[in-house]
Parts: structure tokens; sequence; C-alpha cells
């Protein structure tokens, strides 16, 4: 079956478009879907209770030097293909709701952290990450994505 350009069909151009899912080159937010609102709700109640936030932490050990300028480019690429990644959480002005805020600029600075062991040893190590997942990530002033990079 071919459109009235003579492109074929696909699968995309069948399936209705949910106004929630699609994003114009425009859009300025993204409401939470219910497993961000789910996690929000949590680290609120955990703010209140002053107890570390949700935060994902994946620890990875290379066996080489990582090329900062290039994982750079290779996250601002991630930043293009998913806005999310490098949006500022906020709130509706008129009903509160939280919601991403995605015509921010994305900063590579705030996104990548980059930290000197001192002393380069596995406790070290251990004892920073250990800091960064008591602290709390705070989406409002930087990305929701962040990357911390320890050197030693």
């Amino acid at each position: 079956m071919r459109s009235d350009t003579g492109a074929p069909w696909r699968r995309a151009d069948r399936v209705p478009i949910r106004s929630d899912t699609w994003r114009s080159p425009l859009a300025r937010y993204q409401q939470l879907n219910p497993l961000d609102y789910m996690f929000f709700v949590g680290n609120e109640v955990r703010k209140r209770l002053g107890l570390p936030g949700v935060n994902i932490q994946l620890l990875l050990e290379l066996g080489a030097p990582l090329d900062l300028a290039g994982f750079q480019r290779a996250l601002a690429g991630l930043h293009r293909l998913y806005p999310a990644t490098a949006a500022r959480l906020e709130r509706a002005a008129v009903s509160g709701r939280p919601r991403w805020r995605l015509d921010v600029e994305p900063d590579l600075r705030r996104a990548v952290h980059v930290r000197r062991l001192s002393p380069g040893t596995p406790e070290e190590l251990h004892l920073q990450s250990e800091r960064l997942l008591r602290g709390r990530l705070d989406a409002e002033q930087g990305p929701a994505l962040q990357f911390h990079l320890f050197r030693g």
C-alpha cells in the first residue's frame, strides 16, 4: 500500500500518534511517565525524612584511561536522541506536577564530573562512591543523567 506521495507505508504511519509520546522539535516539556513519577514521589518522601534519594549507580573499572573528549561527544549524541537525558526537573506553575524541561541547552560540564582519587586505592574508590550514594542528585539544577569519573 502506498501513501499519496508514493512512499511505502511504514508501521509508524499506521500507528496513531499519542500526544504524550510524540515529541515535536519545539517541545518544551515532557510529563513524567508512571515509573518516573513513582521514583519522584519516593524521592520526595526520602528527602523529607533526610534519607538519600533514589540514584542508579553503575561502577565500571576500565583497563585504560577513558577518552574524555570522545565520551563527551557520545553523550552529546545521546542528548540529541533522548532530550530527557539532558533535561532539568521542574514543577508546572499551575498544577505543581513535576515535568522534564526539554528545551535546556545540554551542559556537559554538569553532566560529566571528573575526580582524581588521592590516593588511588580501591579503598578510596569505595569511599568516594559511597559518598555519591549518600548524596542527592539535584535534577533541578543539573541534568538527570550524570557521570562521575574517578581517576587514580
